[in-house]
């Protein structure tokens, strides 16, 4: 397919673009536009903005694996979302269906995280285990052996629900097995037994400190009601910060006192289930982002929290995460509307907002892969 969008805002933090212009696409690839080229379809951008394919950096699509596993394809592409990484929903007993069965399957580019327990997040009725006897490190090193470029790292919910009232023990071990394998650790950090402070120290870099904004237990605010100094120098180490909403890891006390600090999320993902896909208090990764744009990050951080970012994390910011020609296409358009609305955190507090991005259309690897019914083609030729 050759396809041409004319005259929309083009925002590309890779490139370090925010203008006007046109995007072209020629089979899986963007392209250079060419006024003398026969394209497939023209469509008029003007008053749209176009981003390359959002990155959902941490949800659960394991569908028909375990209880929250959501189905890819069709939740995520009419949200301008063309890439996204499991976060531990499979650990070393299924992850290999999970590859075969999800992955193998989906039209997205997925990468992954294992879990730590070896049967993951298969069920909603208990938590995961996190005892040491029940850990096989040997199959996980083969897991990463097998899947190498699928599989970036491991996973671990360090919450008071799982290690209890300490657990620091658990998360040095994590933290050991995750350097002896040779990857990154995303950590879980809602209603944690240890403070900020205790915790980001241990970490290293490139390991992620995931729902930064939570609101339950310790947080990163401190004891003056102040984002934590160790948040600070944690980021200045090359520790990375994910938003991951969820429906109870965000707060929005929390992150509006960060955010007016001037301590944006390295990563805005939404941690969706199938329990809040389309469902308040996370809806979307649009949704999500067009709430972090509310709490006053500019636009141009926004976008690059769901696509640069995550991208590089992947490993694929040669090639996806941004709209420079010979890149793999994949792109979204957005309508920026200028509406009241509403959004939730999950004590139920409400944050108003005055601007949205709407999705309108989703280019995966060239192919039109959703559009809204009312973005119509300019001129199309058969």
């Amino acid at each position: 397919m050759k396809l041409l969008i004319k005259n929309a805002r083009i925002i590309d933090p890779a490139a370090g673009r925010d203008s006007v212009g046109d995007i072209a696409v020629e089979g899986m690839r963007i392209a250079l536009p060419s006024a003398a080229e026969n394209y497939d379809s023209i469509f008029d951008g003007t008053g749209y903005l176009v981003t390359p394919g959002l990155i959902d950096f941490h949800l659960h699509l394991f569908d028909g694996g375990t209880d929250i596993g959501l189905p890819g394809d069709i939740c995520l592409f009419p949200n301008g979302v063309t890439s996204a990484v499991d976060a531990g929903s499979a650990g070393c007993s299924n992850y290999p269906v999970f590859s075969r069965d999800v992955i193998g399957r989906s039209r997205l580019t997925i990468r992954a995280f294992a879990n730590i327990c070896p049967a993951g997040m298969a069920t909603s009725a208990y938590h995961e285990t996190l005892h040491r006897k029940y850990i096989n490190k040997e199959r996980l090193r083969e897991l990463f052996e097998r899947y190498q470029g699928e599989l970036l790292g491991l996973k671990i919910r360090f919450t008071k629900e799982l290690v209890g009232d300490d657990g620091k023990d658990t998360l040095e071990a994590a933290i050991g097995m995750a350097e002896d394998l040779g990857c990154p650790l995303v950590v879980h950090t809602t209603n944690m037994p240890l403070k900020a402070d205790e915790i980001l120290p241990m970490l290293r870099p490139g390991d992620v400190y995931c729902h930064v904004f939570q609101g339950r237990g310790n947080t990163i605010i401190d004891e003056h009601g102040e984002v934590d100094q160790a948040v600070f120098c944690a980021r200045e180490r090359g520790i990375l910060f994910d938003a991951a909403s969820g429906r109870n890891h965000f707060s929005h006390k929390v992150a509006q006192t960060a955010i007016s600090s001037g301590f944006f999320p390295d990563i805005i993902s939404t941690d969706m289930t199938a329990g809040t896909a389309y469902q308040y208090p996370v809806y979307s990764l649009s949704h999500m982002l067009s709430r972090h744009w509310n709490m006053g990050m500019p636009l141009m951080e926004v976008i690059r929290a769901a696509t640069s970012v995550p991208a590089k994390v992947m490993g694929m910011d040669g090639c996806r995460g941004s709209l420079t020609p010979g890149m793999a296409a994949d792109l979204a358009v957005f309508q920026t509307v200028h509406k009241k609305i509403k959004f939730y955190d999950f004590q139920n507090e409400v944050l108003e907002g005055d601007k949205m991005l709407i999705p309108q259309m989703t280019i995966k690897d060239g192919n039109i892969v959703f559009r809204q019914a009312d973005f119509l083609d300019e001129v199309r030729s058969f």
